[in-house]
């Protein structure tokens, strides 16, 4: 395991040699064909199967992700608003959705540098972004979890994959919807809820979108 600090954040970068079905799938067709420099470039993907940036979020931007969660419940509630997806609209567990995605949004625009930019939206609007130029953070509970995209996502959007768990967040990469919004990603694990669920594995880096930001002078 290689831990690389920074004063905010540390990017970990853990070596195995797991690999999924597709992934088995993929190198077996390769290697039959006997196109081994392709076959090498897979291999070498796929060994960083657990590469992401782990952000712990400070008493002041936990508060402020509270914050944010609660506002969001409030404004749900009074515009009787129902929940994507068949989650819940009102209450405790809605409130706790609330917080998951304002804690990984948050975390993302820090590690960005948009902080700035982050919970624009005073009413929720169909099809904004969480930080400009077109970003979309999906936060999910868990570590393990997948990043998953729904059918009717914009597939012009840039979907960053954030999970959490407390106040710690760590963001596995992101990728451009049109990228992952592909067949071999589309599964339905609850029968009747069918989504995009995309493997750490085929996103890109945090780093580089950084970098792209830079260029876009969106960050510094």
């Amino acid at each position: 395991m290689l831990v690389m600090k920074t004063p905010t954040h540390r990017v970990r970068l853990v070596l195995k040699s797991t690999r999924t079905p597709l992934m088995n799938s993929v190198l077996q067709s390769k290697k039959k064909s006997g196109d081994h420099s392709i076959h090498l470039g897979l291999i070498g993907r796929l060994i960083l199967t657990d590469y992401f940036v782990e952000h712990v979020l400070d008493p002041r931007s936990s508060s402020k992700a509270l914050f944010e969660a609660k506002r969001r419940q409030r404004i749900n509630e009074q515009n009787k608003l129902t929940g994507r997806n068949s989650a819940p609209a009102v209450g405790a567990i809605a409130l706790q959705m609330h917080l998951l995605g304002a804690r990984g949004e948050l975390a993302t625009a820090q590690y960005l540098n948009l902080e700035h930019f982050v919970f624009q939206d005073e009413l929720p609007v169909r099809g904004s972004v969480d930080l400009p130029p077109n970003i979309d953070v999906k936060t999910r509970s868990k570590h393990w979890m997948d990043l998953v995209v729904q059918l009717d996502d914009d597939p012009k959007k840039i979907f960053v994959h954030a999970t959490a768990e407390d106040n710690c967040v760590r963001l596995h990469g992101w990728g451009y919807g049109e990228k992952l919004m592909k067949p071999v990603f589309h599964k339905d694990p609850a029968k009747g809820r069918p989504a995009y669920f995309v493997r750490p594995w085929a996103l890109q880096p945090m780093q580089l979108l950084k970098d792209i930001l830079i260029d876009l002078s969106y960050s510094k």
